[in-house]
Formats: C-alpha cells, structure tokens, sequence
C-alpha cells in the first residue's frame, strides 16, 4: 500500500430515511484540492465496488474515539496493518509522520479536543467521522454501526452501478 496522501473527510448525515449509496449517508466535506476533484471519488469507489467481496470490516482494539467508540476499517485483510498504523501515528497530538495533501481532523475524532485546546461539539467543522483513501481505496470510521452503513452503501452502489 502507498502511503496515504489523499484522505477525503466527511460526517454522517443524521436522520438518513434510507441508505441508497454513499451519497445517502455521508456529507463528504469540501477537501480544496483538484486532486479530490474530476472524478477521483467515483474511481475509488468502482475500485473497492469490483473487490467488495475482499472488503469487509475491521475493528481496531486500541484505537478509540473520545466517544468511546472503536476504529472501524472498511478495506482488504492485506490493508488493515499500514491502515491502523497509519490512525495511531495521525491520532497523536504531536509530530506525524505522514503528509498528507489536506487536514484530516484524525487527531480530534480521537481526542476529542480542537487545535485550540477546546472540546469539539458533534456539528463543528473538527468534527470528522469518516476518512476515505481514493488512492489505496480504503474507508474507516468510529462505530460498527456507522461501518455497517458504510458496507450496506458500498453493495448497494455496486448493484445499483452494476460493477
């Protein structure tokens, strides 16, 4: 696996009445970058619709949010090791190891506190849920049942898109 470099972010919608795709559960959060643009999402998304079936969900043991809730990944059994490696190094407070081309907000979701030192509220921009890498076409998030949404979307897509 490439080391991540584009992490698209993006929260939950709430009160979602019925999960047709991704698009139906996730605000996907403006990244400012053309490299997130001119359809590099819905290349990552064809990409991990054609290998579904080596997707599956993954819950990391020590990596928690400030809610109590687990790291979920969304990817292939071959990614899970460089993924939860790279949520613990981005989860710290201090020095990253990793570059990538836009804010993550990794470190927030975990700790529960902004770059200023103050506790972040459900609806604040720090407030990330959801990272999705469109070049190694990964997905994570925190909770098992935000990642069985995350699963539900992605089949449905690739029904819906026959891929």
């Amino acid at each position: 696996m490439n080391s991540p470099y584009l992490v698209q972010r993006a929260k939950f919608k709430k009160d979602v009445s019925e999960n047709t795709g991704i698009d139906s559960i996730l605000n996907l959060d403006y990244m400012g970058s053309a490299e997130f643009e001119f359809g590099s999402l819905p290349k990552s998304l064809k990409e991990m619709c054609s290998k579904i079936a080596k997707i599956k969900v993954t819950m990391v043991k020590d990596v928690i949010n400030y809610k109590g809730q687990r790291l979920c990944l969304i990817c292939s059994d071959d990614q899970v090791e460089d993924i939860t490696k790279f949520f613990k190094a981005e989860s710290g407070r201090d020095s990253r190891p990793y570059r990538l081309k836009e804010y993550s907000g990794i470190s927030e979701a975990v700790s529960g506190i902004d770059s200023h030192g103050k506790p972040i509220e459900d609806d604040s921009y720090y407030t990330c849920q959801f990272w999705w890498d469109i070049d190694n076409h990964w997905m994570a998030c925190f909770g098992k049942e935000n990642a069985e949404k995350v699963m539900i979307a992605l089949q449905k897509v690739k029904v819906k898109k026959g891929w």
